[in-house]
């Protein structure tokens, strides 16, 4: 599946899902949540990726990063992780956050800014089990 989280000021950002497999024709998008970053007035979600497992979403702002941990309870669908609580995540100094990825093995978190020089900031994580 393929999400879309907008991009808006002020207000909750919808998120948006077009169901798997994807085609060349016209994808209707189906509503399955909204974020709100603590923030209001810098909220605007500028970047986000899912981790590699599926059990992880990180979205960052221009300032600020948040993570979202899938419940672990057996038969709970992946849709109700945009309920699931912002847990904050330190990025680092970053001028204009505008992206932010976990590597292949989901053990960092990569970010960056816009404008040049464009640093790509390395986070490690502690995963639970490893």
């Amino acid at each position: 599946d393929l999400y879309i989280v907008t991009k808006v000021t002020g207000e909750a950002a919808g998120v948006y899902k077009a169901k798997a497999p994807l085609s060349k024709s016209i994808v209707t998008l189906e509503p399955v949540g909204e974020i709100r970053f603590p923030n209001a007035l810098v909220g605007v979600i500028t970047g986000g990726n899912i981790s590699p497992d599926g059990r992880n979403i990180i979205l960052c702002d221009y300032l600020e990063a948040f993570e979202l941990v899938l419940s672990d309870k057996p038969g709970i669908a992946f849709d109700t992780i945009w309920k699931q609580p912002l847990n904050p995540v330190n990025l680092g100094a970053r001028r204009q956050g505008e992206a932010v990825c976990y590597s292949a093995d989901g053990m960092a978190l990569f970010a960056t800014s816009e404008q040049l020089p464009c640093p790509l900031i390395e986070v490690k994580r502690r995963m639970a089990g490893r």
